[in-house]
């Protein structure tokens, strides 16, 4: 039996896992990837992997599904290098934060009310404790560029013909998708492509008469020299999130990102005085990398996720793309194999209502 043909453009997190969800249903799977890793929007994401962000019902279902794919993973191979420690959102309306542990448990997701002083206790260098913190259990992070670059050795090892190059065009002939010339000349035919470049999927599509609703979110991510002193969460507050890796170093993403004005300095001088006003005995801290990226959001905040314009043309396009890259490697797989939808994916379908989709996030 003659194996499908699929093409992945885009070797980010996504477009990896993707590859490897194809290969393990024994399709013939070809990525294409700049191997670049200046060019990944993962590059400039914290990779906190967590339902707790939304408040969207369908989305949040949808983020769970993903996590539990994730936490599979991780139990059939150990050295993937993701960690599940449980996340800290800091507040100060308990209220609030006990209206959302409440909409977390209803979806089967454990997540907890802590007052200041439980929250010291798991945090004894903390000072100044909100007076309100949600705490989810089940989540955690990955290693932003390590776990690419693991899913791509997954990739290869599945079978997956892993090319590096940059993909001019796609090639379409009579209505459907038969290939992409690549910027050197290079022919790939093929009579399946999925999209998977992060910002660089609006122009692709766009020479193929499709109109992906996609814009562009500044981010930064901030990395520290290792430090002797341990952080065991993910914590997210209103101005900086931030976790440590087995390293010691601390990975930080600050809310300021969002004013490209800011020199990249000045954001960093800044995270690091946030960190030290929470955590005084912390060692001092050196950043020693800072990797800016805009990352790609659909107009509504939601994924884009399915077929698009031309026969044997797909999409996966988001900006949760570390949360949400193993359920979408599922849901792509199904419609590509033909396999019922089994995960709510047809909501996000790139040819949906965007407007209404943005009225129903906004209540």
């Amino acid at each position: 039996m003659t194996k499908q043909k699929v093409m992945i453009i885009g070797g980010g997190i996504i477009g990896a896992t993707t590859a490897c969800r194809l290969a393990a249903a024994s399709a013939d799977v070809t990525l294409i990837d700049p191997m670049d890793e200046n060019a990944r929007a993962s590059a400039g994401s914290l990779a906190w992997l967590n339902v707790s962000s939304t408040a969207d019902p369908d989305y949040a279902r949808l983020r769970l599904a993903s996590l539990r794919l994730w936490h599979q993973l991780l139990k059939a191979h150990p050295e993937c290098p993701v960690r599940f420690s449980g996340a800290l959102l800091f507040g100060e309306d308990r209220d609030a934060i006990s209206a959302h542990s409440k909409f977390m448990g209803g979806l089967g997701w454990p997540a907890l009310v802590l007052d200041a002083n439980e929250l010291s206790k798991m945090l004894p260098g903390l000072v100044n404790a909100p007076d309100a913190a949600l705490f989810a259990t089940h989540e955690g992070a990955a290693h932003p560029n390590r776990i690419t670059a693991w899913m791509l050795d997954r990739a290869r090892s599945s079978g997956v013909n892993v090319f590096q190059g940059h993909v001019r065009a796609l090639r379409i002939k009579g209505g459907a998708v038969c290939g992409a010339e690549l910027r050197g000349g290079d022919r790939i035919s093929t009579d399946t492509a999925v999209i998977s470049a992060g910002n660089e999927s609006r122009t692709l599509l766009a020479e193929a008469g499709v109109d992906l609703p996609l814009d562009r979110s500044p981010g930064i991510l901030m990395r520290t020299a290792p430090v002797k002193y341990r952080i065991p969460y993910v914590i997210a507050t209103p101005r900086l999130d931030f976790w440590q890796d087995i390293s010691g170093a601390i990975l930080m993403s600050s809310s300021l990102s969002k004013t490209p004005e800011r020199a990249d300095g000045l954001i960093a001088e800044q995270a690091v005085s946030v960190l030290t006003d929470m955590f005084p005995g912390i060692p001092e801290l050196k950043v020693t990398r800072i990797a800016r990226r805009d990352r790609p959001i659909p107009a509504d905040g939601f994924p884009l996720v399915g077929k698009a314009g031309p026969k044997g043309l797909w999409v996966a396009a988001t900006h949760s793309g570390m949360t949400l890259a193993p359920v979408i490697a599922e849901a792509l797989a199904d419609q590509i194999l033909g396999c019922p939808d089994r995960l709510g994916m047809a909501a996000y379908r790139p040819d949906r209502n965007i407007n209404a989709k943005q009225e129903r996030a906004a209540l």
